[in-house]
């Protein structure tokens, strides 16, 4: 797996409550992995995307190779490799550097459970097969999680490790289900999904700042983990660190460092998320929310929620119901 930054230790697995920090996370905003399509392609070929919005892109070869551009580089894809668009850019795939690309909406393509997108005629043999899905985070603070990982994981066919053999089963178990088709085809494609979107962490090298490096540091991770576990607690950088057994000031550094915000900036904006998401999935009272949020007045979370998201907790409900 190759992190377009700089690798550090391998990581060390902490636990709250017997869940280790990732799944404490992954479970609180709700990962749904999908099969957005399937490209047969026979080169010459190139195809762009305008990505996706609030959502992890990844594609899988399992045939042929290609070239991935984002982000201003050109990244070499073969057989087994494993790319992740962690913010969803615009990015395109093609037979060599320099080809030209064409919107992928241009192509044709075969309904189904999974559209075949395919840029020739059935005359003419693939020469590439490429399985692309998204992982999205279904919850409101997905845009802010998202961001804060490397935009770019790239995992290569032969990279080392058992993360890395879990990847590659992974993808061969999902390619083998969308040939196969069937019964319940795409609930199986799903849950892999899932699955190759954990494993891609895990055989991920761990950066020195970030998310994954935050959730790899036995105190920090643990922190981020109650943090997402308990919203109803009034955490703050003191309690936060004596529960991790480090001093405030340390723990501050190290957090702020890793997160790439001060622990109260990261808190507040988590209660808010997780506020919004209720809001919009819950029949709940705004004095429930500031009572689950941990405020102590239902003024002061109204105001925190306004200086968030440009209006009450209310007109923001009243917005999306409108919407739908």
């Amino acid at each position: 797996m190759e992190l377009l930054s700089r690798p550090a230790a391998p990581p060390a697995l902490v636990y709250v409550r017997g869940v280790d920090p990732l799944s404490r996370i992954l479970r609180s905003v709700r990962l749904e992995g999908s099969v957005i399509s399937i490209a047969e392609l026979s080169a010459p070929f190139g195809v762009e995307t305008r990505g996706a919005s609030r959502a992890a892109v990844f594609h899988a070869i399992v045939e042929g190779e290609a070239h991935l551009r984002a982000n201003g580089e050109v990244l070499p894809l073969t057989v087994g490799d494993v790319v992740m668009l962690s913010h969803g850019q615009p990015h395109a795939l093609a037979d060599t550097p320099t080809r030209a690309a064409a919107p992928l909406s241009s192509l044709p393509r075969a309904i189904g459970p999974v559209p075949i997108v395919r840029n020739a005629g059935p005359d003419r043999l693939a020469t590439t097969r490429i399985v692309c899905g998204a992982f999205k985070l279904d919850h409101a603070s997905s845009d802010s999680l998202l961001s804060l990982m490397p935009p770019l994981l790239h995992h290569r066919a032969g990279a080392p490790g058992e993360a890395s053999e879990w990847v590659r089963s992974t993808v061969r178990l999902l390619d083998a289900e969308l040939r196969r088709g069937g019964e319940g085809c795409m609930a199986v494609a799903s849950r892999l999904c899932d699955v190759l979107f954990v494993q891609l962490l895990r055989a991920a090298p761990r950066a020195r700042r970030g998310w994954l490096a935050a959730l790899d540091d036995p105190q920090i991770g643990r922190a981020l983990a109650m943090i997402h576990e308990d919203g109803a607690t009034k955490w703050d950088a003191s309690v936060l660190a004596e529960r991790v057994g480090l001093s405030r000031t340390r723990f501050f550094a190290r957090f702020s460092e890793l997160v790439g915000e001060p622990p109260a900036q990261y808190i507040s904006k988590w209660r808010m998320s997780a506020a919004a998401d209720a809001l919009l999935r819950a029949d709940v009272t705004v004095s429930e929310l500031a009572e689950r949020t941990g405020y102590g007045s239902e003024d002061a979370f109204v105001r925190v929620f306004k200086r968030t998201f440009g209006k009450t907790p209310s007109a923001y409900r009243r917005s999306f119901r409108d919407s739908a």
